[in-house]
């Protein structure tokens, strides 16, 4: 296909534009708006069809209530001619729907009938990424009147690749940008995932993540809930800092908290620009955790103890308490009779899954 100087220069400024799209969670309206630019639509979609829930997750142009319609198009989305095409070759070439089937054959498909009907859209055409996580992501132009050109379906051809770059370059910064939890030797982490979705609302959320949320952060969420104003203030920071902002570990800020001697830290981890996990992680001290445990242990016994979980050998630990390595074992000696264990191993065991640790 040769490029008009027209579709050139069109090209050149909708590309420059989606690369320098930096914002993972906007990427989805931009395409929308770039690819209807493209090749002249009437509705435009980015889709997730995500396989492991049975969910579609999209940002689109269609008019009034079209969610309540999505549960119907997932019931029939394997019947969809593009789909079958993509499950079975693994394709991710643009295609136009009458490129599988005719158009009357189309408007006889469950489909059809059940979702695009109430849209009065009878053509489509699609551009899907590479498939290589739980689900579909993919750009669809539908129109009412008339079908796709084959000229059309080219230039969506061109413009996948960059599709699939720039999605792929706006996750590795967001993910750049996800906060590190502190793994110290001498603590022990938990963590606890909140589901989001792309307006910052709770789809997923366990009883023990409640917890502690309002534990450390005296937050009360619920499945369906917007997050509030200042973590979504947050996260829309982390999602819109430039790469070299994202990369400086002093400006890549997170949210902590403390409570009982622990410190509880708020993350934010893409899997796309719909879905995405607050993550939780807790952080216990080795003294808080033995303070938790009461099993009689003298101070200079639970000293030791400490340094044992963190991986030193009696000899260091020795050098450390500036005392002898047989002094450092009949410390231990004791250390397993007061446990109820007869080794090292089975006494870290003992403190960190003693139940008095929340």
């Amino acid at each position: 296909m040769r490029l008009s100087q027209h579709q050139v220069e069109k090209l050149s400024r909708l590309l420059l534009e989606l690369h320098s799209q930096r914002d993972f969670c906007q990427l989805p309206q931009l395409l929308i708006r770039i690819v209807k630019d493209l090749v002249p639509t009437d509705i435009s979609t980015y889709n997730e069809i995500d396989h492991n829930s049975g969910q579609l997750r999209a940002a689109h142009d269609f008019p009034g209530d079209a969610e309540k319609h999505f549960p119907a198009f997932m019931a029939h989305a394997a019947g969809h001619p593009l789909l079958k095409h993509i499950a079975k070759t693994g394709d991710t070439t643009a295609w136009r729907t009458s490129d599988f089937i005719s158009q009357r054959g189309f408007e006889r498909t469950p489909i059809y009938n059940e979702f695009f009907r109430h849209f009065g859209i009878r053509y489509q055409a699609a551009v899907f990424l590479p498939r290589s996580t739980g689900f579909e992501v993919g750009l669809a132009l539908q129109r009412c009147n008339a079908d796709f050109t084959e000229e059309e379906r080219q230039l969506l051809d061109f413009f996948g690749p960059h599709f699939s770059l720039a999605w792929r370059n706006a996750r590795d910064l967001a993910l750049a940008g996800a906060s590190q939890a502190d793994d110290s030797s001498l603590a022990r982490t938990r963590q606890e995932r909140v589901l989001l979705d792309g307006l910052w609302r709770v789809r997923a959320l366990s009883e023990s993540a409640q917890l502690t949320l309002e534990r450390f952060f005296q937050i009360r969420l619920q499945n369906g809930q917007r997050l509030p104003v200042f973590l979504r203030e947050w996260l829309k920071r982390k999602t819109s800092l430039h790469a070299e902002t994202l990369l400086n570990l002093q400006t890549n800020e997170s949210i902590s908290a403390r409570s009982e001697g622990e410190t509880a830290t708020l993350a934010w981890l893409p899997e796309s620009p719909m879905k995405s996990w607050l993550v939780i992680t807790v952080r216990t001290p080795v003294g808080v955790a033995l303070k938790r445990t009461a099993h009689g242990l003298t101070p200079r016994e639970a000293e030791v103890l400490k340094w044992v979980m963190a991986g030193k050998s009696n000899p260091e630990i020795g050098l450390i308490l500036k005392t002898s390595p047989n002094t450092v074992r009949k410390h231990l000696e004791r250390v397993y009779v007061k446990l109820g264990v007869e080794n090292r191993a089975a006494a870290m065991r003992v403190i960190w899954e003693n139940k008095a640790i929340k």
